[in-house]
């Protein structure tokens, strides 16, 4: 009987520690539901002089993100999130022998429902935020892209022709 109570003892001192040292369950995610990949075709004077932009309104790039914190019994934490881009490299590449572009040649904006922009923002090869929110369901961000327009954007009057290409990488992360 003695034994039984020291079993019971731990038993019962097992389940408090894990209730009192309980980990939340955090999912964050980012889908990519349209234009995972963005063209920029300088195929005339009037778009090397003035710029290309591709905007939201067509939808080019959606992104689904979701930030959810939920408790060990399954309840929704409020949790603010933002969602940030960098690219892959210092430059965009050229895929020839001629030297990259520099990453200010183009920049992007988000745009969504409950969540907070910041408007236009230079691609750079360390975070930069472009949207946070609070919304722990998944939220549809559309961006839009903007390369060669100035004077937002390094121009690409007299740059080689050819094929350049940047990896874009977003993150969702906690906000403090």
């Amino acid at each position: 009987m003695r034994y039984l109570k020291h079993v019971c003892v731990l038993i019962y001192l097992s389940l408090c520690i894990n209730f009192v040292y309980a980990q939340n369950d955090t999912t964050a995610t980012i889908t990519i539901l349209a234009g995972g990949s963005v063209n920029f075709h300088f195929n005339s004077y009037k778009k090397i002089n003035d710029g290309i932009t591709v905007p939201y309104s067509n939808g080019w790039t959606r992104l689904r993100t979701q930030y959810k914190v939920t408790d060990d019994m399954g309840n929704t934490i409020p949790t603010n999130w933002t969602l940030s881009v960098r690219s892959a490299t210092n430059q965009i590449v050229n895929d020839g022998t001629g030297t990259g572009l520099d990453l200010a040649t183009v920049r992007i904006r988000a745009e969504g429902t409950d969540v907070n922009t910041t408007g236009w923002t230079q691609i750079s090869s360390t975070d930069q935020v472009i949207a946070d929110g609070s919304v722990s369901n998944a939220t549809v961000i559309t961006i839009s892209y903007e390369c060669g327009v100035s004077p937002q954007c390094t121009s690409v009057q007299g740059e080689n022709p050819g094929f350049y290409f940047a990896d874009l990488i977003f993150t969702l992360t906690k906000r403090p």
